[in-house]
Protein backbone atom coordinates (compact mmCIF):
# COMPACT_ATOMS: atom_id res chain seq x y z
CA UNK A 1 0.00 0.00 0.00
CA UNK A 2 1.40 3.72 -0.93
CA UNK A 3 -0.19 6.38 0.97
CA UNK A 4 0.67 10.07 0.33
CA UNK A 5 1.53 13.10 2.17
CA UNK A 6 1.40 16.83 1.91
CA UNK A 7 3.82 18.56 4.42
CA UNK A 8 4.05 22.16 3.93
CA UNK A 9 3.61 22.09 0.29
CA UNK A 10 5.76 18.85 -0.21
CA UNK A 11 4.18 16.09 -1.41
CA UNK A 12 5.80 12.79 -0.44
CA UNK A 13 4.58 8.91 -0.44
CA UNK A 14 5.43 6.03 1.78
CA UNK A 15 5.19 2.33 1.46
CA UNK A 16 2.83 0.32 4.12
CA UNK A 17 2.39 -3.72 4.77
CA UNK A 18 0.76 -3.75 8.31
CA UNK A 19 -2.14 -1.44 9.93
CA UNK A 20 0.71 -0.43 12.45
CA UNK A 21 2.56 0.83 9.77
CA UNK A 22 -0.87 3.17 8.55
CA UNK A 23 -0.95 4.29 12.54
CA UNK A 24 2.40 5.49 12.36
CA UNK A 25 2.06 7.35 9.35
CA UNK A 26 -1.19 8.96 10.62
CA UNK A 27 0.58 9.71 14.04
CA UNK A 28 3.29 11.51 12.17
CA UNK A 29 1.57 13.06 8.63
CA UNK A 30 -1.95 13.22 9.56
CA UNK A 31 -1.66 13.68 13.16
CA UNK A 32 1.55 15.49 13.22
CA UNK A 33 2.39 14.34 16.46
CA UNK A 34 5.84 15.63 15.76
CA UNK A 35 4.75 18.91 15.02
CA UNK A 36 6.18 20.39 18.28
CA UNK A 37 9.77 19.73 16.98
CA UNK A 38 9.16 21.47 13.43
CA UNK A 39 11.10 25.07 14.38
CA UNK A 40 14.09 22.59 16.19
CA UNK A 41 14.22 20.70 12.71
CA UNK A 42 14.51 23.44 10.28
CA UNK A 43 16.90 24.84 12.70
CA UNK A 44 19.00 21.66 12.76
CA UNK A 45 22.20 20.36 11.28
CA UNK A 46 22.08 16.88 12.36
CA UNK A 47 19.51 14.82 13.38
CA UNK A 48 19.72 11.29 14.94
CA UNK A 49 16.42 9.13 14.42
CA UNK A 50 16.70 6.16 16.74
CA UNK A 51 13.43 3.78 16.60
CA UNK A 52 13.26 4.50 12.50
CA UNK A 53 10.83 2.12 11.83
CA UNK A 54 9.69 2.50 8.04
CA UNK A 55 10.82 5.93 8.29
CA UNK A 56 8.17 8.11 8.68
CA UNK A 57 10.30 10.85 10.75
CA UNK A 58 13.48 10.65 9.15
CA UNK A 59 11.24 11.60 5.96
CA UNK A 60 9.29 13.99 8.04
CA UNK A 61 12.78 15.45 9.04
CA UNK A 62 13.94 15.48 5.88
CA UNK A 63 11.03 17.10 4.15
CA UNK A 64 11.25 20.16 6.49
CA UNK A 65 14.75 20.13 6.50
CA UNK A 66 16.86 18.95 3.62
CA UNK A 67 20.16 20.25 4.07
CA UNK A 68 20.11 18.12 7.60
CA UNK A 69 22.35 15.08 8.03
CA UNK A 70 19.97 12.56 9.28
CA UNK A 71 21.11 9.23 10.72
CA UNK A 72 18.41 6.80 10.85
CA UNK A 73 18.91 3.28 13.16
CA UNK A 74 16.37 0.72 13.10
CA UNK A 75 17.25 -3.15 14.04
CA UNK A 76 14.51 -5.64 12.43
CA UNK A 77 15.14 -6.56 9.13
CA UNK A 78 11.88 -5.75 7.63
CA UNK A 79 11.04 -2.49 8.70
CA UNK A 80 14.90 -1.72 7.58
CA UNK A 81 14.14 -2.86 4.56
CA UNK A 82 11.21 -0.56 4.41
CA UNK A 83 12.92 2.17 6.13
CA UNK A 84 15.67 2.53 2.53
CA UNK A 85 12.78 1.94 0.13
CA UNK A 86 10.85 5.19 1.87
CA UNK A 87 14.17 6.92 1.67
CA UNK A 88 14.52 6.24 -1.50
CA UNK A 89 10.87 7.11 -2.57
CA UNK A 90 11.29 10.93 -1.30
CA UNK A 91 14.93 11.78 -1.93
CA UNK A 92 15.52 11.70 1.86
CA UNK A 93 20.04 11.34 2.14
CA UNK A 94 20.06 9.54 5.60
CA UNK A 95 22.52 7.41 6.90
CA UNK A 96 20.79 4.14 7.76
CA UNK A 97 22.30 1.75 10.25
CA UNK A 98 20.62 -2.05 10.88
CA UNK A 99 21.24 -1.77 14.55
CA UNK A 100 19.46 -1.03 18.04
CA UNK A 101 20.77 1.34 20.32
CA UNK A 102 20.53 0.69 24.13
CA UNK A 103 22.44 1.44 27.15
CA UNK A 104 25.67 -0.58 26.35
CA UNK A 105 27.67 -2.16 23.31
CA UNK A 106 26.78 -6.00 22.67
CA UNK A 107 24.73 -8.83 21.41
CA UNK A 108 21.29 -8.64 22.74
CA UNK A 109 17.89 -10.15 21.87
CA UNK A 110 15.27 -8.29 19.75
CA UNK A 111 11.70 -9.60 21.39
CA UNK A 112 9.30 -9.44 18.33
CA UNK A 113 6.11 -7.93 18.24
CA UNK A 114 3.04 -8.79 16.34
CA UNK A 115 3.04 -4.94 15.61
CA UNK A 116 5.93 -3.96 13.43
CA UNK A 117 6.46 -0.90 15.63
CA UNK A 118 6.37 -2.47 19.17
CA UNK A 119 9.78 -4.92 18.85
CA UNK A 120 11.64 -3.95 21.41
CA UNK A 121 14.90 -5.42 23.81
CA UNK A 122 12.95 -4.97 26.62
CA UNK A 123 10.30 -8.09 27.07
CA UNK A 124 10.15 -11.96 26.27
CA UNK A 125 9.14 -14.49 23.86
CA UNK A 126 10.25 -15.15 20.39
CA UNK A 127 13.06 -13.00 19.48
CA UNK A 128 16.03 -12.54 17.22
CA UNK A 129 19.95 -11.67 18.21
CA UNK A 130 20.77 -8.11 16.73
CA UNK A 131 23.84 -5.86 17.59
CA UNK A 132 22.89 -2.96 20.07
CA UNK A 133 25.36 0.02 20.11
CA UNK A 134 25.53 2.21 23.09
CA UNK A 135 23.73 5.46 23.06
CA UNK A 136 26.86 6.95 25.01
CA UNK A 137 29.28 5.47 21.69
CA UNK A 138 27.43 7.25 18.88
CA UNK A 139 27.55 10.90 20.78
CA UNK A 140 31.26 10.09 21.14
CA UNK A 141 31.19 9.40 17.14
CA UNK A 142 29.26 12.06 15.97
CA UNK A 143 29.86 15.01 18.13
CA UNK A 144 27.48 17.69 18.40
CA UNK A 145 23.66 16.77 17.68
CA UNK A 146 20.94 18.99 17.65
CA UNK A 147 17.82 16.88 17.91
CA UNK A 148 18.13 12.92 19.02
CA UNK A 149 14.36 11.60 18.48
CA UNK A 150 13.78 8.37 20.62
CA UNK A 151 11.32 5.83 20.12
CA UNK A 152 12.68 2.86 21.41
CA UNK A 153 9.65 0.62 23.28
CA UNK A 154 11.11 1.14 26.87
CA UNK A 155 15.24 1.25 26.39
CA UNK A 156 15.16 4.90 27.18
CA UNK A 157 15.48 3.91 30.34
CA UNK A 158 18.90 1.63 30.26
CA UNK A 159 20.37 4.64 28.01
CA UNK A 160 19.55 7.30 30.82
CA UNK A 161 20.71 5.14 33.58
CA UNK A 162 24.11 4.63 31.41
CA UNK A 163 24.64 7.90 29.31
CA UNK A 164 27.72 10.04 30.34
CA UNK A 165 27.02 14.14 31.23
CA UNK A 166 29.66 14.71 28.32
CA UNK A 167 27.29 13.06 26.38
CA UNK A 168 24.19 14.61 27.59
CA UNK A 169 26.27 17.93 27.02
CA UNK A 170 26.94 17.47 23.01
CA UNK A 171 22.96 17.27 22.78
CA UNK A 172 21.10 20.53 22.32
CA UNK A 173 17.52 18.74 21.82
CA UNK A 174 15.67 15.55 22.70
CA UNK A 175 12.54 13.73 22.12
CA UNK A 176 10.99 10.88 23.52
CA UNK A 177 8.44 8.98 23.32
CA UNK A 178 8.63 6.74 26.69
CA UNK A 179 6.86 3.44 27.55
CA UNK A 180 6.96 2.72 31.42
CA UNK A 181 7.03 -1.00 32.97
CA UNK A 182 9.03 -2.97 35.08
CA UNK A 183 8.47 -0.52 37.56
CA UNK A 184 10.88 2.13 35.48
CA UNK A 185 8.66 5.55 35.30
CA UNK A 186 9.38 8.61 33.17
CA UNK A 187 10.16 11.05 35.93
CA UNK A 188 13.57 9.29 36.37
CA UNK A 189 14.25 10.15 32.74
CA UNK A 190 12.79 14.14 33.54
CA UNK A 191 15.23 14.36 36.40
CA UNK A 192 18.31 13.08 34.53
CA UNK A 193 17.50 15.66 31.69
CA UNK A 194 16.90 18.41 34.10
CA UNK A 195 20.17 17.75 35.78
CA UNK A 196 21.90 17.62 32.37
CA UNK A 197 20.73 21.37 31.65
CA UNK A 198 17.72 20.96 29.71
CA UNK A 199 14.45 22.80 30.45
CA UNK A 200 11.89 19.60 30.22
CA UNK A 201 8.31 19.36 29.18
CA UNK A 202 5.81 15.86 29.48
CA UNK A 203 2.99 15.14 27.81
CA UNK A 204 1.16 11.92 29.11
CA UNK A 205 -0.45 9.80 26.18
CA UNK A 206 -4.25 10.52 25.92
CA UNK A 207 -4.60 6.53 24.96
CA UNK A 208 -2.26 5.38 27.96
CA UNK A 209 -1.28 6.97 30.91
CA UNK A 210 1.97 4.87 31.11
CA UNK A 211 3.59 6.21 27.46
CA UNK A 212 3.88 9.57 26.23
CA UNK A 213 6.68 12.19 25.13
CA UNK A 214 9.36 14.33 27.22
CA UNK A 215 10.75 16.95 25.40
CA UNK A 216 14.11 18.37 26.49
CA UNK A 217 15.77 21.85 25.23
CA UNK A 218 18.79 23.37 26.03
CA UNK A 219 17.95 26.41 28.63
Amino acid sequence: MIKEFNLNGKKGKISLETDADLSVFEEIFVDRDYKVLNKIIGEASVILDLGAHIGCFSIYAGVLNSGAKIFSFEPEERNFALLKENLKLNNVNAVVKNVAIGGVDGNRELYLSSDSHNHSLIGSGEGKKVFVRSFDGLIEKLGLVDLVKMDIEGAEFEIFENVSDESLGKIRSIYIEYHEGGGRGVDSIVDRLRGGGFKVEKKVSFYDSSMGFVLGKRV
